[in-house]
C-alpha cells in the first residue's frame, strides 16, 4: 500500500452527530439537475458505486455494524463534485481542505459547501465526505481504512447510507464519499472496534492522516492506527490501555481520545513505532461509561494489501459499464433526457450462438435494446466487447440470429412498434407491417430529401400514405445516409449528435452520448407518421426504423422525452420468449 501521506488528501471536518443545518437551496447548473429521490435507492448502480459499497460494507460487517444503502441523493453530491474537482483541479484552492469547498460561478458548481451540496441534492438527514486522491474505488476504501477520521465514517453505526464519485482517468484522479444518517438507526454494538478482533491483513503502520495527523507529535510512521468507538449514551473515559506482541512485551504507545468532532467517543491508539508484518498483536482497554466499567480485549495479524484481497469483478460489469456512461446520471436525477438502455436490465442469460463459448454468448436485456457479448475471450476494455443486436432486423425478417451466419426462422413479429401493448393499441403498425418498406436486403432505398417536411404515414397494415397537414410539425429529412439510401429524420439526427453529461468512471463530462452507428444501426427505412395509443389516447408519431433501433418523435410530450428509443429490447424479448 502507498504511503498514505501521499494519498491522503485531507480530513472530514464536519461531524454528522453534530451538523444540525437546515437544507440549503443550491441552484444547480444544467449541468447537475435537481431531483428529489432520496429516499428511493436506486435499481442499478454502476460498478464503481457499487465496488465501493461492497468493499465499505465489508469492513462494516467485519466490525458487526449494520450495511450501508446507496443513495441517489447522497450519489448525485459525490459525483456532482467529481465533476467540479474535474473541471477546476488546476485552481489554487483545490487542495488540503479547500477540496471539500466549490466556488459560485465555477464549472460545475452545485454549492459551496458539504451541507449545500448533500442538502440541496434534497438528502434530509445528517451528512459527512471523505476524499482522496486516489484513482481506484476500491483501494480508496481500503486506504482511507488505514487512517482515523476518514475510517471513521465508513464503519460508523450512525451512518444509514453512502455515495460515491470520483475520476480516475490519466489526469485526475479521485474517490469521494459521502455519508448520511436517517432514522429508524439499525440496533449496533456498544463498542465498535478496527482493526476487528481475529482480522488479518492488517497494515502494520499508520502515516498519520494528511493535514490532520492523530498524534501530532509523533514521528511517522508509527504502528497501525487502532480505533475504538463508544455507540451509547454519555461519555466515554478511558483507564487503561495496552497492545502487546506475541510474547506478552507491552509495546510503547500513543492515546488520544475525544480529540475533535469526528473522535467523539472514540479512543485511538498506536504503537510508537511501525509493528512487524505477520504478527499477532493483542489490544486491551480499560475505562469507564454512564453503565459502569468496561474491558475489551481483541487481537488483530498484520499483513500486506487488504483484509479483503482484491475485489471480484462482477460477471455482468461490461454491461453496467455501458449502460452507465449514459444512463445512470438519468437513473440518478442528475440530467434529464431519454433513455438509451433502460431504467435496468429485466433478463440476463446465455442465448445460443455459434461461435460463442460454449455455444453461447452472454446477454443482458433492457426495455430499448439487449445488450450481448459475442466474444468473451476478447479485450473486455475494447469498446466493441459489448454490443446491441440487431434485434429490428431479426422481428422484421423473422430471422433469429444464432451464429455470424447461423438463423432460426419464425414469423415476423406482431408487436407494436410504438405505444401500448397490442390488445389496447389497434392502430399502431407492427415490425412485420413494416417489411414493405424497411431495406433488409439493399431495397426500399430513397433520394436524398434533405430540406424537405415528412409528412408520409403508414397505417397498422404498413400502408404508406401522405397527410401534408404533418407538416405543421416541423419535422423534417435531416440527414442522408448513403449506406441504405435511407433519410435521417432532423429530430433524430440531433438526438444522435447530442451530447453528454455523460458518466465516465465516478464523474459526469460533457462528451458525446455514443456513436450513433454502433448503438442504433443504420436507417433501414423512411421517417414515417402514426397513429399510436398511449396511455389510451390517440397520438401522432413519427417513427423510423434503424437496424438495432427504433427512434420515435411524439410532439406532444415534453421536450427532453420528445425524442426517444423505442422499446424494442421489450418486444424483441416478447417475441422471442413470449411476455
Amino acid at each position: 500500500m502507498p504511503k498514505l501521506r501521499h494519498w491522503i488528501v485531507c480530513v472530514c471536518v464536519l461531524s454528522a452527530a453534530v451538523v444540525l443545518i437546515p437544507p440549503v437551496n443550491a441552484n444547480p447548473p444544467s449541468f447537475i439537475q435537481h431531483s428529489a429521490l432520496s429516499t428511493q435507492h436506486s435499481p442499478q448502480a454502476p460498478v464503481e458505486q457499487q465496488a465501493v459499497l461492497d468493499r465499505v460494507n465489508a469492513y462494516r460487517q467485519r466490525v458487526g455494524v449494520a450495511p450501508l444503502r446507496l443513495d441517489p441523493a447522497l450519489n448525485r453530491a459525490a459525483v456532482g463534485h467529481a465533476t467540479y474537482y474535474v473541471l477546476n483541479m488546476a485552481d489554487g484552492s483545490m487542495t488540503g481542505i479547500g477540496l471539500h469547498s466549490e466556488q459560485p460561478g465555477k464549472p460545475g458548481f452545485i454549492g459551496a459547501t458539504i451541507a449545500d451540496r448533500i442538502h440541496g441534492q434534497g438528502y434530509p438527514g445528517t451528512w459527512n465526505e471523505g476524499i482522496a486522491l486516489v484513482a481506484d474505488p476500491v483501494a480508496a476504501v481500503d486506504t482511507l481504512m488505514e487512517t482515523v477520521d476518514h475510517r471513521l465514517p465508513m464503519i460508523s453505526p450512525f451512518y444509514t447510507d453512502l455515495g460515491f464519485g470520483g475520476s480516475n482517468n490519466s489526469r485526475t484522479r479521485a474517490a469521494i464519499f459521502t455519508y448520511g444518517g436517517q432514522s429508524p438507526y439499525p440496533q449496533s454494538p456498544e463498542f465498535v472496534a478496527y482493526p476487528a478482533d481475529g482480522m488479518t491483513g492488517v497494515a502494520p503502520t499508520y502515516d498519520g492522516d494528511g493535514t490532520s495527523p492523530a498524534f501530532p507529535d509523533a514521528t511517522y510512521p508509527v504502528g497501525t492506527a487502532i480505533t475504538l468507538q463508544y455507540t451509547g449514551p454519555g461519555t466515554l473515559a478511558l483507564t487503561q490501555a495496552s497492545l502487546t506482541g506475541p510474547d506478552g512485551t507491552a509495546l510503547p504507545i500513543y492515546t488520544r481520545l475525544n480529540y475533535n468532532f469526528i473522535t467523539r467517543n472514540v479512543l485511538v491508539l498506536a504503537a510508537q513505532h511501525p509493528l512487524q508484518s505477520g504478527v499477532r498483536y493483542t489490544v486491551r482497554v480499560a475505562g469507564t461509561r454512564p453503565a459502569g466499567p468496561f474491558t475489551q480485549v481483541w487481537s488483530f495479524v498484520t499483513g500486506s494489501g487488504s483484509p479483503f484481497g482484491t475485489a471480484p469483478v462482477p460477471p455482468d460489469a461490461p454491461f453496467t459499464r455501458v449502460w452507465a456512461h449514459t444512463d445512470w446520471p438519468l437513473a440518478l436525477g442528475l440530467v434529464s433526457r431519454s433513455w438509451v438502455w433502460g431504467p435496468a436490465p429485466f433478463d440476463t442469460r446465455d442465448e445460443p450462438y455459434h461461435e460463442g463459448s460454449g455455444g453461447v454468448r452472454r446477454v443482458q436485456y433492457y426495455d430499448k435494446t439487449r445488450m450481448e457479448i459475442n466474444d468473451s475471450a476478447a479485450p473486455a476494455n475494447s469498446p466493441f466487447f459489448v454490443s446491441n443486436g440487431l434485434l429490428v432486423v431479426e422481428m422484421i425478417s423473422g430471422q433469429v440470429q444464432v451464429g455470424r451466419t447461423q438463423y432460426e426462422s419464425r414469423a415476423p413479429s406482431q408487436e407494436p412498434l410504438v405505444g401500448d401493448a397490442r390488445a389496447v393499441n389497434p392502430d399502431a403498425p407492427s415490425y412485420a407491417a413494416l417489411r414493405t418498406v424497411a431495406s433488409l436486403a439493399g431495397n426500399n432505398g430513397a433520394l436524398d430529401h434533405t430540406g424537405q417536411p415528412l409528412v408520409a404515414t403508414l397505417d397498422a397494415r404498413g400502408v404508406a400514405g401522405n397527410n401534408v397537414r404533418l407538416a405543421d410539425y416541423g419535422a423534417q429529412a435531416g440527414h442522408f445516409v448513403p449506406e441504405t439510401s435511407h433519410n435521417i429524420a432532423d429530430k433524430f439526427w440531433t438526438y444522435l449528435n447530442a451530447s453528454g453529461p455523460i458518466y465516465d468512471a465516478g464523474s459526469l463530462r460533457a462528451l458525446p452520448l455514443f456513436a450513433w452507428v454502433a448503438v442504433t444501426g443504420y436507417p433501414i427505412s423512411e421517417p414515417y407518421w402514426v397513429t399510436a395509443d398511449i396511455a389510451g389516447q390517440p397520438t401522432a408519431v413519427l417513427v423510423q426504423l434503424f437496424q438495432r433501433r427504433v427512434l420515435t418523435y411524439t410532439p406532444s410530450f415534453a421536450p427532453a422525452w420528445q425524442v426517444q428509443m423505442g422499446n424494442v429490447g421489450r418486444h424483441y424479448h416478447a417475441w422471442r420468449y413470449g411476455n
